[in-house]
């Protein structure tokens, strides 16, 4: 039953993290055509859902004082259908791919550093202190 949620706010919409890992996202915003053609770039396959749609003097309105021609309002969708313990699974077979292509090959550039492990814990540790009232 364990599950995360992530929500990032924006002030053009909300970008939605699900899972620890995430395995799915969704984006709730306002865009105008070319903002919606690169978030389809960014995310081949993924649904696209338009829940409104803005013409005349709907489509303008401010942010951050400046002129924001919306055309409409979008969900996009990445990821539905995906089991969380396979893509857990996929991740870590791809960390000890790499890692063996380092031991095999000193020049070659891993993902996962013993630095990026100690920098992850000094991370963790910090948020454990804050967490419990020690600053």
């Amino acid at each position: 039953m364990d599950r995360q949620k992530f929500r990032l706010l924006f002030e053009r919409g909300e970008v939605t993290l699900y899972e620890w890992v995430p395995t799915r996202l969704g984006i709730h915003a306002i865009a105008d055509e070319a903002a919606t053609r690169t978030l389809c770039d960014l995310f081949p396959g993924a649904r696209l859902d338009v829940t409104d749609v803005y013409d005349g003097r709907e489509r303008r309105c401010r942010g951050r004082q400046q002129a924001i021609d919306v055309w409409q309002m979008l969900d996009l969708t990445v990821g539905e259908g995906i089991a969380k313990y396979h893509l857990y699974g996929e991740l870590l077979r791809a960390m000890m791919r790499d890692q063996v292509a380092w031991i095999r090959d000193s020049d070659h550039q891993r993902k996962v550093t013993e630095h990026n492990g100690r920098a992850s814990l000094e991370m963790a540790i910090e948020a454990d202190r804050v967490a419990s009232g020690c600053l």
